[in-house]
């Protein structure tokens, strides 16, 4: 009762420190007069304090706490920096000022140990939170002063003269000319037409222009190098500038009819278009080629197919066995970083229409198989999908049903998952329904080392229930799509004191569309409620049977009453 008159006239004042924008110090003046329960002071005595700053309201959370060991003087007077003691938890840094009322507790132990007694809780009111003024906007900037002068630049040093060259040495005398002994024809390459007898062949040749079986090519200036046949022969071949591009040509025909050309594209110099009365393809300068268009952005770009009801491109294989696939995409490379997509398939993208499928597949074993395999410790997905729209959107659809006498067993969704710390058949980051019925695995030929359960009355009873809702706000859980609303239930951290084998520690791993970004994890402890049912039930059994002794007891006591 001493102790608490003691501390009872205990007297507190705060005098602020200086602050400055961008540099306030992180601590505070703090003074008191200590005094016994006969009213005077206690003079030149050891003293230890525990300061603890507490949030929203006097037994509001503590965001910091320390303690300090101080001397009073003559008049029991003594003063410390609060924010300057030894550090029992949080750190003043981390003290949320601009956020709902500060309150300051004083806790003193007169004998300078660590048995401390409350002297009381005020709040704090305009001064501390100088400490918050640190996080406003800092002052104006001083300017930057001149930039000196540059030194001057070094001389370039003198190149040395350059040698002559030697003179050029005499040419050899030239030697007689041979005789000519060959007939032919002016602008005809010569043939051998015997063993020792020359003369004309059928390519001409004038200096300008080239014809094999020809020399219309020269009246008409048309091609540079022209070959005519007649009868059921082969086409020809021609060469020239197209008068219509002025570009490189080459054609291939029957006689003078072009069936079919090769024109080599002016621009670059390394594109050529095959064409036939329409453009047809195109061969780009580096390496792409297009199917119907003049500009392939791709190694293969094939243009569309007009407004037929076609496929664009359509490949088909009647091969025993086509493990490898009739269409195989596949990256060979040894990139380290970002993503090789072997297969995209994209159909009207944001577009207007409600149709159109990215990718469809149809088998008779399989419709579709995704996989992923990496031997480092990365996220890997075997399939995404996702689903974007203003109305109604399904990020996976999936359905099983017969195709034709109805039997079997049908799964929409069949999920599996073995070999880790935590495994999840299915998990659904977010609200669930179903229209069935969700069973759990209970059968009896599953089942080893079976026992009554023990009492479960008296561990209901130490058992709290709470309402609740959870925070929807946080970003840091935005990933999990928590659902909002009031909740009831327990809290897990207290379940695992009762009843451990109901409490288990879950984590949410968040993929992260940068595969150099590490990806969110998320660890929380998740309660079996399921599994509580029967503990429910056994709890009600047990107490069923003490209400049932108890009404033996009552009858049992009227009857003797009634004695």
């Amino acid at each position: 009762m001493r102790k608490l008159l003691l501390y009872s006239i205990l007297s507190w004042a705060l005098i602020a420190s200086h602050f400055t924008y961008g540099q306030a110090p992180e601590r505070f003046n703090y003074q008191g007069v200590v005094r016994n329960n006969t009213g005077n002071p206690l003079s030149n005595q050891n003293i230890a304090l525990r300061i603890s700053i507490r949030t929203g309201n006097a037994n509001g959370v503590i965001q910091f706490q320390e303690t300090h060991s101080v001397i009073t003087n003559a008049q029991g007077l003594y003063s410390f920096a609060i924010g300057g003691g030894s550090v029992v938890s949080g750190a003043m840094s981390s003290v949320s000022w601009g956020v709902e009322d500060k309150f300051i507790q004083v806790e003193i132990d007169p004998n300078g140990g660590s048995a401390y007694t409350d002297a009381g809780t005020n709040q704090l009111l305009s001064v501390p939170y100088a400490l918050y003024a640190a996080s406003g906007n800092p002052g104006p900037q001083g300017a930057t002063g001149p930039q000196g002068p540059q030194g001057p630049t070094g001389a370039t040093g003198l190149t040395g003269p350059q040698g002559t060259t030697g003179p050029q040495g005499t040419t050899g005398a030239t030697g007689p000319a041979g005789s000519a002994n060959i007939n032919g024809t002016t602008n005809y390459l010569t043939k051998f037409t015997g063993a020792t007898t020359g003369g004309n062949s059928q390519i001409f040749d004038n200096g300008n222009f080239v014809g094999f079986g020809t020399t219309a090519a020269l009246g008409s200036a048309k091609y540079r190098f022209h070959q005519t046949v007649t009868g059921n022969n082969w086409g020809g071949v021609y060469t020239s500038t197209s008068s219509a591009t002025g570009r490189p040509f080459y054609g291939f025909g029957n006689g003078e009819t072009v069936l079919g050309y090769i024109e080599m594209d002016g621009g670059d110099g390394n594109k050529m278009n095959f064409a036939n009365n329409g453009l047809r393809m195109t061969i780009a300068n580096n390496g792409n080629i297009g199917i119907g268009n003049t500009n392939p952005q791709y190694r293969l770009h094939v243009a569309p197919n007009g407004t037929s009801n076609t496929s664009t491109v359509y490949a088909t294989s009647n091969a025993a066995g086509t493990v490898g696939g009739i269409i195989r995409a596949e990256y060979t490379g040894s990139a380290t970083t970002s993503d090789h997509i072997g297969l995209l398939g994209s159909v009207l993208y944001n577009g207007p229409s409600s149709d159109g499928i990215g990718v469809r597949g149809e088998g008779g074993h399989y419709g579709v198989i995704g996989f992923a395999a990496n031997t480092s410790k990365v996220l890997v997905t075997g399939g995404r999908f996702g689903g974007s729209s203003n109305g109604n959107a399904y990020g996976v659809y999936s359905s099983a049903f017969s195709n034709g006498t109805s039997g079997g067993t049908k799964y929409g969704v069949l999920g599996q998952a073995a070999g880790g710390t935590t495994n999840y058949g299915v998990y659904c980051s977010g609200n669930g329904g179903h229209t069935g019925t969700w069973t759990n695995v209970s059968d009896r030929n599953l089942k080893q080392n079976i026992r009554p359960f023990g009492s479960a009355l008296d561990r209901i009873m130490l058992l709290n229930v709470y309402s609740y809702e959870f925070k929807t706000d946080d970003p840091k859980y935005a990933a999990m799509h928590l659902d909002g609303g009031t909740h009831h239930g327990f809290i897990s951290q207290e379940l695992e004191e009762v009843m451990p084998e109901l409490v288990r520690n879950d984590v949410l791993v968040v993929p992260n569309e940068d595969r150099e970004a590490e990806e969110q994890v998320i660890e929380y402890k998740g309660v079996n409620y399921t599994e509580m049912i029967p503990v429910l039930t056994k709890a009600i059994q047990e107490q069923q049977a003490l209400i049932e002794a108890l009404q033996q007891q009552i009858l049992e006591l009227k009857k003797d009453s009634n004695k």
